[in-house]
């Protein structure tokens, strides 16, 4: 069905498409690790067509519920799986750096991340002294799965994360 759609990007696949592969593959492939990377908004974005980044920030939420919905009806993942959810960029804050990212945009190198499960702590927005960066993310997911991450230069696990 994929290649009968036409998308604004050419060959970009769309997120309905990335939900429902991820889906599937929980459903019928029941993965330890699964990455999903959504990218209408970044691609809206980048258009400059705010009015259309609306939407897709609307509809990755709806697919996070779903994917958490799932994890908690499995009996497999429920009570046993968290989810992190994070960007690979930040993006700008000024009317016309808001649909850009890079080395130009100070504020690109500035992320959100979420963890959701029985192993982090519930609460609401965290502050913690110094800097958290990209780079610390693999490490933590490491320790969540028992793990050791084999990049010894990667950074270090964010301990707030964990319980």
């Amino acid at each position: 069905m994929q290649s009968e759609i036409r998308g604004p990007w050419g060959g970009v696949r769309l997120d309905v498409f990335k939900q429902n592969y991820a889906m599937a593959a929980l459903k019928n492939k029941k993965p330890r690790i699964l990455y999903i990377s959504y990218g209408e908004t970044d691609n809206w974005a980048q258009e400059n067509h705010y009015d259309q980044y609306l939407w897709p920030s609307k509809q990755t939420d709806a697919y996070i519920k779903e994917i958490w919905d799932f994890i908690q009806s499995d009996l497999q993942y429920k009570d046993k799986t968290t989810i992190n959810i994070t960007t690979d960029h930040g993006r700008g804050i000024t009317k016309t750096s808001w649909r850009g990212h890079g080395s130009s945009i100070p504020e690109a190198g500035e992320i959100w991340m979420a963890s959701i499960g029985p192993d982090t702590p519930a609460a609401d927005e965290m502050k913690s002294q110094g800097q958290r960066q990209s780079v610390m993310i693999a490490r933590t997911i490491f320790q969540l799965l028992g793990m050791v991450y084999p990049d010894a230069k990667a950074g270090k696990v964010i301990n707030e994360m964990l319980e």
